[in-house]
């Protein structure tokens, strides 16, 4: 995918960046499953294109990082994951709880080719301290919107924690529909044309 801008913020494919983008998942969102897991482990699968990367970038610096899945991907990625964790049993004795929750979460909501899976979604605050809530959120649908083109599907889907209050003020504020709920858990999407 080519490099998007959008006033001083740009959309790029992020493959040079894997270490510092893998650290910035792994500090901002404590909750992934990617925070037990090696950058090695993390590297393999954007290479084997499982999870493709993106960042924001304005100037030098990593405004956001977005990570997506694609439909054929998704189910692969989870079982991806859990072989990651049959080679390394050590992990799941001290990891257990966060497995558990993470792997287990109950039955899949019906997906298919026209959905992607947000995977991840960092926002630094910072950079769009300026910006006005409006700019912010049509930025980032803008951005949004240019990766599901890129990979043909019509509709971004992710889950969250329930108690996770910045998820879901900005999901609804940006229109995000709830279409699956588990006990912690709520999925997400959006139609975009």
């Amino acid at each position: 995918m080519k490099n998007i801008k959008l006033g001083k913020f740009t959309l790029k494919q992020d493959k040079k960046n894997l270490k510092h983008i893998f650290d910035i998942i792994c500090k901002e969102i404590p909750a992934s499953l990617f925070t037990k897991i090696n950058f090695k482990y993390f590297e393999k699968l954007v290479k084997k294109n499982i999870i493709k990367v993106f960042s924001i970038n304005k100037g030098k610096s990593i405004t956001s990082v977005i990570t997506v899945v694609d439909y054929k991907n998704y189910k692969i990625l989870k079982n991806e994951i859990i072989w990651f964790f049959i080679k390394n049993p050590i992990m799941i004795l001290f990891n257990i709880n966060h497995l558990f929750k993470s792997l287990f979460k109950g039955s899949e909501p019906s997906i298919d080719k026209n959905y992607l899976h947000l995977l991840h979604l960092v926002i630094y605050k910072q950079y769009y301290m300026k910006k006005s809530l409006k700019y912010k959120d049509k930025l980032f649908n803008y951005f949004f919107k240019q990766i599901i083109k890129n990979f043909n599907a019509k509709i971004l889907f992710l889950c969250y924690e329930k108690d996770n209050m910045a998820a879901k003020n900005f999901y609804y504020r940006n229109n995000f529909k709830t279409f699956a709920e588990r006990p912690n858990l709520l999925f997400v999407k959006k139609k975009y044309r």
